[in-house]
């Protein structure tokens, strides 16, 4: 495999195997139209072949599109219109998330020991 830290397959693997540029591979996958029959069965058959599975992560990061929803809560007792607030955020979240396109997180800082 071209990473030798992981023994899974790149898009790099793919392209070598097939006979082909990575770009290549990547029109493939993205079912791009101006790749000729012969090539997309190759690199098909590479992909097969090799297991390859595009990477989610290096997915959104290429669309710049992550569709997370990352919060950090603070609740004061001194500020009980701050909690009204939170809840607003977590059932928002948990309505968002219900459409399977996002992924919510919602944390509160730890406190401080005196």
């Amino acid at each position: 495999m071209s990473n030798p830290k992981s023994s899974r397959p790149t898009m790099l693997d793919v392209a070598k195997l097939a006979g082909v540029s990575y770009q290549t591979v990547s029109r493939v996958i993205n079912d791009h139209p101006y790749v000729s029959s012969d090539v997309r069965q190759r690199v098909k058959a590479a992909i097969k072949t090799l297991g390859y599975r595009p990477s989610k992560a290096a997915t959104k990061l290429a669309s710049k599109s992550s569709k997370i929803i990352a919060t950090v809560l603070y609740v004061s007792k001194l500020h009980p219109t701050a909690n009204l607030v939170v809840k607003a955020i977590v059932v928002l979240a948990v309505l968002l998330l219900q459409s399977d396109e996002f992924r919510a997180f919602v944390t509160h800082p730890l406190r401080r020991r005196s």
